[in-house]
């Protein structure tokens, strides 16, 4: 996750360990932000434009009993489309932080980064873009559900396992799922 000093630029190598050699993982509600960390080896100018300037939904697909969270990052740029699947976990982050949402208009922030691991884990884009205030809200409720007595993270993560057996990650972008558009006011 991002710290303080850290320097992101495009071009140049990843200055940290990367979290994930192939997708993407959400590193959410951290003490120093928010990331969707992506990491595609030889990554294509397909993938890259969709990533860096392509129409950005996401879906919340979730289970009410285990609390499971899994979420569906769709990047579509023309006719080009890209989707990540990361489970979410409030319980298990040890230095969680979270907002005061004050507002309904309220919008969770959180940056982009694409590494191609494959090119010595150059940092291929950086984007900064903003959750919709509904799925700001989403989001946190089923956080504060995660968070809330009693909930087994082993539950959530067996369903969470049962859904990645079941569904790739462009078939989870295709349940009928609310889906939410990012960046848009």
């Amino acid at each position: 996750m991002s710290n303080t000093n850290e320097l992101l630029i495009i071009g140049q190598p990843y200055p940290n360990a990367i979290p994930v050699q192939q997708g993407a993982i959400a590193e959410f509600l951290r003490p120093h932000g928010n990331r969707l960390f992506v990491s595609l080896p030889n990554v294509t100018s397909d993938e890259i434009e969709a990533l860096s300037d392509g129409e950005l939904t996401v879906k919340l697909h979730k289970d009410k009993y285990s609390k499971g969270l899994l979420l569906v990052f769709c990047f579509k740029k023309d006719q080009f489309e890209l989707n990540f699947d990361c489970p979410y976990q409030a319980a298990i982050v040890p230095d969680l932080v979270l907002p005061n949402v004050t507002s309904s208009k309220n919008r969770l922030a959180f940056e982009i980064v694409v590494v191609d691991p494959a090119a010595n884990n150059q940092i291929i884009n950086l984007r900064f873009i903003t959750m919709s205030p509904e799925l700001t809200l989403e989001f946190l409720m089923h956080v504060q559900l995660q968070l809330s007595a009693p909930h087994s993270v082993q539950d959530a993560d067996h369903w969470i396992d049962l859904q990645r057996l079941l569904f790739t990650a462009n078939e989870l972008a295709a349940l009928p799922i609310e889906s939410f558009q990012c960046g848009k006011p």
